[in-house]
């Protein structure tokens, strides 16, 4: 059911905001915000083409009394929104008839996107709604096209629940996802309705979510770099000779050379982007770097300035359903290092099973794996091993598979054409693995 709220007195402030509720004098610092295409329709509604849309949208969030204004401090500016909102189909939705709950909306000046902002402010609206009004549920949705709404859901928590279409404030209809958040300090077990538009179990997904969201974060403090770093990297490099010294190993720069021709290469989960510069130095004519870590989207940036391969090379930083929306038989070269054997298996297999849709028919692709360790092996040496995959800190490090066991979820999907083993540096065994592969012909 639909709790009650009013935000009447509420103030809550996090480290750089203060949510309040909004009165007569944030008209200027609404219509400023609001009337910037694009941060409207994201959020399905239309820009304010007018202050006076502006002051009859100030005066329902005044006297509907459900949502907060969203006070930058540093310079007590009001840079959006956040709405505890009725959940709509309350009377359908039947597991959640026991239970409170409301859903949440939000939008935030176009000037502040990608400082992190949009997470801190939700987050700590649902600290209040969980730990002081005691909430049992929240929902939250996007449209499938923003993804910037489904990163910053996704780092409050909340977990994929429907696939629904909305309609939207300007008279159409968008596909999108509504995802659910439990309060954590309660044991509850929804028994969910409606099965044909249901794309969660709750038992299943929210550990290898878990295990996905430490692993982003883990990447991000990996790639990070100061500008001081990147200037020093810039005015270090020689574009004609050091990308010959980028692969770790001698092997997997050989390897490489197979999309040397090639139109346009996925480089996925490309990290540093490495491999990417070699295989534009090669011949490809294009390649399209792509991760999930923002860091990582940064440093391919400064290298591919560094090596002079702007036309080349476009960095694109991705969602975990990114690849599921590519257009079938796009690339016609796909590698991948050190991605599907340190994710939850079961997203590697997605992973793998959309890499063989995406590609064309005579594409080669080359996945860059670790050396396999018993798991067996690690618990005695202390780590945490569970269902194949490896722990180290809390972060999963290693899904750990034999070559056998790859190959019979490669072979699904692809020939092999050959396997070869390589070392890296200090490493006296060769026990890393290139699989290279084709897509099977149907």
């Amino acid at each position: 059911m639909n709790a009650p709220f009013d935000v009447t007195g509420i103030k809550i402030e996090t480290e750089r905001l203060i949510l309040r509720e909004f009165n007569m004098n944030d008209l200027d610092d609404l219509f400023a915000y609001a009337s910037v295409p694009d941060v409207g329709e994201r959020a399905g509604w239309h820009h304010h083409e007018n202050k006076d849309t502006s002051l009859r949208i100030l005066k329902g969030f005044i006297e509907e009394k459900k949502t907060f204004a969203i006070v930058y401090k540093e310079n007590n500016r009001v840079i959006g929104s956040i709405g505890i909102e009725k959940y709509g189909l309350e009377d359908k939705l039947s597991e959640f008839f026991d239970y409170q709950g409301r859903e949440i909306g939000y939008v935030l000046a176009k000037d502040y996107w990608g400082r992190g902002l949009m997470p801190e402010a939700v987050k700590a609206v649902i600290d209040y709604l969980f730990n002081v009004l005691n909430y049992d549920f929240l929902l939250c949705g996007h449209y499938d096209f923003n993804n910037q709404s489904k990163r910053a859901q996704e780092k409050c928590g909340f977990k994929p629940y429907r696939k629904l279409v909305f309609e939207t404030r300007m008279g159409t209809k968008e596909p999108g996802v509504l995802s659910l958040l439990k309060n954590p300090n309660k044991n509850i077990e929804f028994k969910f309705s409606h099965p044909e538009t249901l794309i969660i179990n709750e038992t299943n997904n929210q550990n290898a979510n878990q295990d996905y969201l430490n692993l982003v974060d883990f990447w991000n403090q990996n790639f990070k770099m100061s500008e001081e770093e990147k200037n020093e990297l810039n005015n270090q490099i020689n574009p004609d000779e050091d990308y010959l010294n980028l692969a770790p190993s001698q092997k997997q720069f050989d390897a490489l050379e197979v999309f040397k021709d090639k139109e346009i290469v996925l480089d996925y989960g490309a990290g540093s982007g490495w491999a990417s510069i070699i295989m534009a130095k090669l011949g490809t004519k294009k390649v399209i770097a792509c991760d999930v870590a923002i860091e990582s989207i940064k440093i391919i940036n400064c290298y591919k300035e560094a090596f002079i391969l702007q036309d080349k090379i476009e960095a694109v930083h991705i969602s975990s359903s990114w690849l599921k929306e590519q257009k079938e038989g796009t690339y016609d070269g796909f590698f991948s290092s050190n991605v599907i054997d340190v994710v939850p298996l079961d997203m590697a297999k997605e992973i793998i099973k959309n890499a063989a849709r995406v590609v064309k028919n005579d594409a080669l692709l080359l996945f860059s794996l670790n050396y396999y360790i018993d798991p067996k092996v690690m618990e005695e040496r202390g780590f945490v091993s569970k269902d194949k995959s490896i722990y180290i800190d809390g972060v999963l490090r290693l899904t750990s598979l034999t070559d056998e066991e790859w190959l019979e979820i490669f072979n699904q999907y692809f020939d092999l054409i050959s396997l070869t083993y390589y070392a890296w540096p200090n490493e006296s065994k060769e026990t890393r693995r290139l699989f290279l592969l084709k897509k099977k012909m149907k």
